[in-house]
């Protein structure tokens, strides 16, 4: 079975550590992290991960704009386009 490559984004440390501990010893790889927007759009650009774990409530942008801008910017790296889905709890602020 091959590796799941996972670019993990969210603006709190704890979390993407928490994350990258879990995945430990599994079949997925944690390939990067960022720390906001504009470096999540940067990293799936150039890592083109499998899967994108993502905060919709990333700092001060939106995480569905963010989507729309990663997969803009794949598409113009010439790596095609990706699915990507935006999973989150409802009601937390």
């Amino acid at each position: 079975m091959s590796m799941i490559s996972v670019l993990i984004a969210d603006d709190h440390e704890l979390i993407r550590k928490g994350l990258v501990s879990l995945f430990k010893n599994s079949d997925v790889k944690v390939c990067g992290e960022a720390a906001s927007d504009e470096e999540a759009v940067r990293q799936a650009r150039k890592l083109k991960p499998d899967v994108v774990l993502l905060d919709v409530r990333f700092g001060e942008a939106d995480g569905l704009d963010s989507i729309r801008r990663m997969l803009t910017a794949v598409e113009n790296g010439g790596a095609g386009r990706s699915k990507m889905a935006a999973l989150g709890g409802v009601g937390f602020s």
